[in-house]
C-alpha cells in the first residue's frame, strides 16, 4: 500500500476472524479495497491465523483476481514470509462466477438435480438464442401444427 491506511482501513487489515467472524468488505472503486485485503490476508498468512488454502479470496473479475494475486505475493514477500510464493500459489483467489463454478463442479454430485457435466451460459444472447430454439422445437412438435406445417 503506497499511503498510509485510514484508520477504517487498518481495522480491516488487523480484523481477526476468530474474534469478529467473517470480514465482508465493501467501498467504492479506488478507495484501497484491493490493498486492505492484501494485507489483510499478508497478515493472515505470516501470524500463521490459517493456512493458505483455507483461505477463500473472490472479486468480480479475472483482472482484479490476478491483481489481488499478485498484492497478496508482494505483501507475503515485503513480510519476509518464508516461501512467500509457494504460500501465495497454495491460496484460491479467482472471481465470485469461477469460484461458485468450482463448488458446483466438485459438489454437484451430491445435490438433485444438478448433473456432473455442464456448461455456463455467460452471453445473454446465446441464452436468446437458446431460449428462441427451444420455444420452437416446443410449438413446432406440438398439436398447433398440421404435418403440411411442419413440410
Amino acid at each position: 500500500m503506497a499511503h498510509t491506511p485510514t484508520p477504517e482501513q487498518t481495522v480491516a487489515i488487523n480484523h481477526d476472524p476468530e474474534r469478529d467472524g467473517a470480514l465482508l468488505l465493501s467501498a467504492a472503486a479506488g478507495s484501497g479495497k484491493t490493498s486492505v485485503i492484501a494485507l489483510h490476508t499478508a497478515r493472515l498468512l505470516t501470524e500463521n491465523k490459517c493456512a493458505p488454502e483455507d483461505l477463500i479470496v473472490v472479486t468480480f473479475t479475472d483482472k482484479a483476481a490476478k491483481e489481488l494475486q499478485t498484492r497478496i505475493a508482494d505483501a507475503l514477500v515485503t513480510a519476509k514470509l518464508p516461501n512467500a510464493d509457494l504460500v501465495a500459489a497454495r491460496m484460491r483467489v479467482s472471481t465470485i462466477h469461477t469460484f461458485c463454478k468450482g463448488l458446483v463442479e466438485d459438489n454437484g454430485g451430491a445435490i438433485e438435480g444438478i448433473p456432473s457435466v455442464f456448461n455456463i451460459i455467460a452471453d445473454t444472447e446465446e441464452i436468446k438464442g437458446d431460449a428462441v430454439t427451444q420455444v420452437k422445437e416446443r410449438l413446432y412438435n406440438s398439436d398447433m401444427f398440421t404435418q403440411a406445417d411442419r413440410d
